[in-house]
């Protein structure tokens, strides 16, 4: 055992401590975030079962955008790690200036549709009327946080790439006090204000982006004196980056894009199968992301040491780093399917539903637990390691087999055809991150996802 243990782990503390000071802030800034959606469901429940549906269900078309505005900064992290490890602060800042640019073209084509279209939305997410018009007016006042969420977000993925974890922590911090203030608020009509329900949730989520947007950009332009990123270098040229950019960055933006269409999907089946599965669904899902939010700060820690790393060329040393990290996923996945059994039941008790949502949201609960044992690995393989040793192209063609030829088929004929269980239709429609883990074990040993990427930053 101890032989396996020092051919398996990495034995420098410098290493874990590195992890540990990029990960915590990072798990943190998960759990305030999901704490939000806590809060937001919680709030919404002592009105009506509906409005927690539309919220769910308008929020996985907002939740689309935030994965693509993760895959836009994992795919400029790749390359902002490695600028970093080698010390090459120019390039590190093109990648923010591209990154920047292609942010706000999104962002801005996000915020018109979500404006202009909100029932045709909604239209595609469930066929109950009543849910559908609570969602409209959630989307019309989410929309303006398009924009804001898809400038910030990616920034604070390539700041984390930089050693700076603690800013999106404080942004996390102001953005979750505000929330839960105006939620609190608008949402039931507080200290004179309007009672707005579902779309005073919906302000709040505004109000707490457009709060990390002023914070973490003011911060960049006027704080930072390290990275040196001022307003003049949005103007500049990077012509000589776009390349590189794309064929690293590309591959994950279009996988992460395509993990949000396929969640959006699942969002259609479940709310196709009935609003109690939805709403049980909309329960489970939030406590699910926050025992996950331990392995994403994990996988994006390992990502930008491996990506370090890299920069310096040594290669055997990021491949164990990369095997160290996956071994303490597995370890993290056990845990949180421990507490998710533990700890699911009283939190489903919060919530004020019908006994048959209750019933459902139960055996979600067992199935989220199982799931989470290969959630977790699977999160560090794709998301940290083999992103961060470039094989981003290889992450994508996984994602596309494994989420669209087998999870979403198999998971739409158990909800909607076979009718099965809650527990077997859940575990069908997340039987990707299955798949992803014992081939992403395969392709970590294969070393074949090692990709120094310096030498590529001008073409």
């Amino acid at each position: 055992m101890k032989a396996w243990l020092s051919r398996t782990f990495v034995n420098d503390k410098t290493f874990y401590r590195k992890l540990l000071l990029l990960a915590v802030p990072v798990v943190l800034q998960q759990m305030i975030t999901v704490g939000v959606s806590i809060m937001d469901t919680v709030m919404l429940s002592s009105l009506e079962e509906a409005q927690i549906s539309a919220s769910s269900l308008a929020g996985s078309f907002l939740n689309f955008f935030h994965i693509i505005c993760m895959g836009l900064g994992g795919g400029a992290v790749v390359l902002a790690s490695q600028f970093y490890g080698e010390r090459d602060m120019g390039s590190f800042r093109k990648v923010m200036t591209i990154t920047l640019r292609v942010s706000f073209v999104i962002g801005l084509l996000a915020t018109l549709a979500t404006l202009f279209f909100p029932r045709q939305i909604m239209t595609i997410y469930t066929s109950e009327q009543h849910v559908i018009e609570y969602g409209i007016k959630y989307l019309k006042v989410v929309a303006f946080s398009m924009l804001f969420m898809l400038l910030t977000i990616p920034i604070t993925l390539v700041l984390r790439s930089a050693g700076k974890a603690n800013v999106p922590l404080y942004s996390a911090i102001g953005a979750f006090i505000l929330n839960i203030i105006f939620n609190y608020i608008f949402i039931f009509g507080k200290f004179g204000a309007p009672r707005m329900e579902i779309a005073g949730a919906a302000l709040g989520t505004v109000i707490s982006y457009a709060f990390q947007l002023v914070f973490v950009f003011g911060y960049v332009f006027f704080v930072d004196k390290h990275i040196g990123y001022r307003f003049k270098h949005l103007f500049e040229p990077t012509r000589d980056y776009i390349r590189s950019f794309f064929r690293y960055g590309a591959p994950v933006i279009i996988s992460d894009t395509i993990l949000g269409l396929g969640t959006n999907v699942v969002s259609i089946i479940m709310g196709h199968i009935g609003a109690s599965f939805v709403a049980a669904y909309a329960i489970i899902s939030t406590i699910m992301r926050l025992t996950t939010t331990f392995t994403q700060g994990c996988a994006v820690a390992g990502g930008v040491v491996i990506g370090n790393t890299l920069g310096e060329g040594d290669k055997e040393k990021a491949f164990r780093q990369g095997v160290t990290c996956c071994w303490i996923s597995v370890g993290l996945g056990i845990a949180m399917a421990l507490v998710l059994i533990v700890a699911g039941t009283p939190y489903i008790s919060m919530y004020n539903i019908t006994e048959s949502t209750r019933v459902i949201a139960l055996e979600l609960l067992y199935a989220a637990a199982l799931n989470s044992l290969f959630m977790n690995a699977a999160n560090m393989l794709t998301k940290g390691i083999l992103r961060g040793g470039g094989d981003t192209r290889w992450l994508m063609v996984m994602d596309v087999i494994f989420l669209w030829a087998v999870s979403i088929p198999f998971g739409a004929l158990a909800g909607l055809v076979w009718h099965l269980p809650p527990f077997v239709t859940y575990m069908l429609l997340r039987f990707d991150p299955v798949l992803k883990t014992f081939v992403g074990f395969r392709r970590l040993y294969s070393k074949k996802w090692i990709n120094i990427v310096k030498a590529e930053k001008k073409v």
